[in-house]
């Protein structure tokens, strides 16, 4: 990530067979630092552990979408 002076969080969760709650929990998370303001930015690094659902592809289309 480019430096923006701002305070990086780096956020790392565990994932299996959560193609339901990835969206919900993304959106939750960007909302949580939308209200922090302009002091802070994240990273989210979702580890996929071995899904059997469409985990991953839920993954790989938000990091298009928002690739922090």
């Amino acid at each position: 990530m480019p430096d923006t002076g701002k305070k990086l969080i780096s956020i790392v969760s565990p994932a299996y067979n959560e193609e339901m709650n990835i969206p919900l929990l993304l959106e939750e998370t960007r909302a949580v630092f939308k209200e922090l303001g302009s002091n802070y930015d994240f990273e989210y690094i979702i580890v996929n552990d071995a899904s059997t659902d469409k985990t991953w592809e839920i993954i790989r289309t938000e990091s298009l979408v928002d690739p922090r």
